[in-house]
């Protein structure tokens, strides 16, 4: 299996099975290591990758529409958990934080615990990994404005509080350009609503709660 640039400036996800070339285009090299690993990680599901389109060009056509309804799926779910995130109070969106880095590993073998409601001094969530690094998590759910330099200034002056050494803001948010320029300098971690993505799109690969059974079966029923 390998991706090719084409000639257009598309990419090429190729699977060579029985001397035949089969495969699929995208737009951006991006789309196509995604299809491509999707393949590769769940070949135990969908039999070996090179396998999967070795009988003819109809079950490799039955298998991209399966992908593709796959994709779909995946993306609904990221929008259903985008929208849920949008009208949730600090309180829950702070619940869901420490749920979203619990699945999504980010830093395993942590300990999550949340600092009090009230004069809180800039954190609203402590992480305790491994007794190494201990990380002060500032939690900003908003609706339209972005996070300012002000939440910045807040989880630094949180790492002597609680004797942190590392600091993160969450947002569903943006960040202004005083806000991310004061995060440089005091190395603070990011997360806006982009890398918030990733982080869901982690969780939804590792639950894979949303039509899961019926897509994968589907799957199998093709390529027995």
């Amino acid at each position: 299996m390998s991706i090719a640039k084409l000639p257009s400036g598309h990419y090429r996800v190729r699977i060579w099975a029985k001397r035949k070339l089969y495969g699929k285009v995208f737009d951006t090299l991006k789309e196509a290591e995604e299809y491509q690993s999707f393949i590769i990680r769940n070949r135990d599901m969908i039999g070996k990758a090179e396998n999967v389109f070795n009988e003819d060009l109809t079950i490799s056509v039955k298998v991209d529409n399966l992908l593709d309804g796959y994709g779909k799926i995946k993306q609904q779910y990221i929008n259903d958990e985008l929208c849920k995130i949008d009208k949730m109070s600090g309180t829950a969106f702070e619940e869901y934080c420490i749920m979203l880095l619990e699945i999504s590993d980010v830093l395993p073998k942590s300990n999550y615990s949340k600092t009090r409601k009230s004069g809180d001094y800039g954190a609203d969530i402590i992480i305790n990994h491994c007794n190494k690094v201990k990380v002060s998590v500032q939690c900003k759910r908003l609706k339209d404005n972005p996070v300012r330099i002000e939440a910045i200034q807040e989880v630094v002056g949180s790492k002597k509080i609680y004797h942190t050494n590392k600091c993160m803001v969450i947002t569903n948010s943006r960040f202004t350009e005083n806000a991310v320029s004061l995060a440089l300098a005091n190395d603070v971690l990011l997360i806006d609503r982009e890398r918030l993505i990733k982080l869901i799109e982690l969780k939804y690969e590792k639950c894979k709660k949303i039509n899961s059974g019926k897509y994968w079966s589907e799957l199998c029923e093709v390529l027995s």
